[in-house]
């Protein structure tokens, strides 16, 4: 994989897909920040890309949290000058039956898969260029539980 993108800003990125995702960009020279809900596991993320000559910070962010979401905007823009790729990595689901899925645990899901994505969209900072989602393989199968 090669890219001249300098700046990236990748969600859930203190483990799996994101962390993995993180690294090879920083493997290619971009300066990243990982986000993430865990400290100490972001420090770590941070510390294995620093080992390997990378540049990269942590800001923690609970994307559940329209605040939240605002502050790390404003971070990424604070600490690298602007973002020139947005990975939307991060995402929940509650597993279960539908029926016993509460209002809350659905908000927070919502709040986190979709309404994070729309506030970090590259019309509320033009300078973005490129933006990225992903998905597990469960969201390409069907579930029973969803019944």
């Amino acid at each position: 994989m090669t890219t001249t993108v300098r700046r990236a800003l990748v969600t859930g990125a203190t483990s799996g897909i994101g962390r993995a995702i993180a690294e090879a960009l920083a493997a290619q020279g971009t300066q990243v920040i990982i986000t993430g809900r865990d400290s100490r596991r972001g420090e770590e993320v941070v510390a294995a890309i620093r080992a390997a000559h990378g540049k990269a910070d942590f800001v923690v962010a609970d994307l559940s949290s329209p605040q939240s979401v605002i502050n790390l905007a404003a971070q990424a823009e604070k600490i690298m000058g602007g973002v020139d790729i947005l990975i939307n990595n991060a995402g929940i689901y509650t597993f279960g039956p539908t029926a016993e899925v509460t209002e809350a645990g659905f908000n927070a899901m919502y709040d986190t898969n979709v309404k994070a994505p729309f506030l970090l969209r590259p019309a509320s900072h033009p300078e973005w260029s490129s933006v990225v989602g992903d998905a597990s393989s469960t969201s390409l199968r069907w579930l029973p539980t969803l019944g």
